[in-house]
């Protein structure tokens, strides 16, 4: 019987910096052939690097593989393995989910002879951490299951804020290794942590979903249509407190290109891509969400002239 290939499953709350961690995962020169399975291949930025593409999977050209995560993980991965030459899985969760029970699919009876759990993972952002720990028990849960917590955004915060947040994740968790995601060998010391014993109630079997819990998450296809680029920013500046995670592809009137934008609570970061105009798409992730007056304040904002 072939070996079996280890699973890492990848958490962090809304914004936290899971996609910027897959990034680093897939462009990394770490010698392996990853798998990645996303909520969205659209949020890994691949850089024109594809070779493949089909409605499932994209197959970058150092090897690595993005699949589109559905709600059968055990079929997903069963499908992942008959592609063969893997050496490492990646299972992104959504920003709400707790990464234990997605764990425990690993050894579901369609997986367990092809796939072992190697290790829990969370990404912790420094700067907006502290804020949302004590808010929402996601948060806790992600910590408190995981075998390896990866500090994120460290350059936006001090030394001081960096250790209480150390101190916070081990006080949920006394026995969690914690890294940081600018240390030069975070990636292959995630890769390969091995974790044979979890000290954990095995309660549940189902994996969360992004609407558990209250959270509700809004999708807007832009489709053919622009808008301008003040108006918008505008619009993000003022989103309802609700919105916990904004993010999105926003095409410009009379201009070659689109804005990227992402907001993390009251955080907010903007691009522009020149001579890109392709179709875009809007989420907005929170709790109890309006979503009528939202949907109608987007239509405005890209109500075709």
């Amino acid at each position: 019987m072939p070996p079996l290939i280890p699973v890492s499953v990848l958490s962090g709350f809304l914004g936290a910096g899971k996609t910027t961690f897959l990034n680093q995962v897939l462009r990394g020169d770490h010698g392996k052939k990853i798998a990645v399975l996303v909520n969205e291949i659209g949020a890994i930025g691949v850089d024109g690097a594809l070779l493949d593409t089909d409605e499932s999977f994209v197959t970058l050209d150092n090897g690595c593989i993005c699949c589109s995560l559905n709600e059968d993980l055990p079929i997903t991965l069963a499908e992942m393995s008959k592609i063969g030459d893997i050496d490492h899985v990646v299972i992104e969760t959504t920003g709400v989910a707790d990464p234990l029970p997605v764990g425990f699919a690993v050894d579901m009876p369609e997986t367990k002879d092809l796939f072992s759990l190697d290790a829990l993972i969370s990404i912790v952002d420094c700067s907006a951490f502290l804020d949302v720990v004590d808010v929402h028990e996601e948060v806790r849960a992600q910590v408190a299951h995981c075998d390896l917590v990866i500090l994120s955004k460290c350059d936006l915060v001090d030394a001081a804020r960096i250790e209480e947040v150390n101190n916070r994740v081990a006080a949920l968790n006394g026995k969690v290794r914690i890294l940081r995601s600018d240390e030069a060998d975070c990636v292959s010391l995630a890769l390969d942590l091995r974790v044979e014993e979890r000290h954990v109630e095995q309660k549940s079997r189902v994996i969360s979903s992004a609407h558990a819990k209250g959270f509700d998450a809004l999708s807007f296809d832009i489709g053919g249509r622009s808008t301008i680029r003040f108006a918008f920013e505008e619009f993000l500046e003022y989103l309802p407190k609700e919105v916990i995670r904004a993010k999105g592809i926003v095409p410009l009137d009379g201009e070659r290109g689109r804005l990227i934008f992402h907001r993390v609570g009251e955080r907010l970061d903007i691009s522009f891509e020149s001579d890109r105009s392709d179709d875009g798409r809007i989420v907005l992730i929170g709790k109890n969400l309006d979503r009528d007056a939202l949907m109608n304040e987007l239509e405005e904002l890209f109500e075709v002239a």
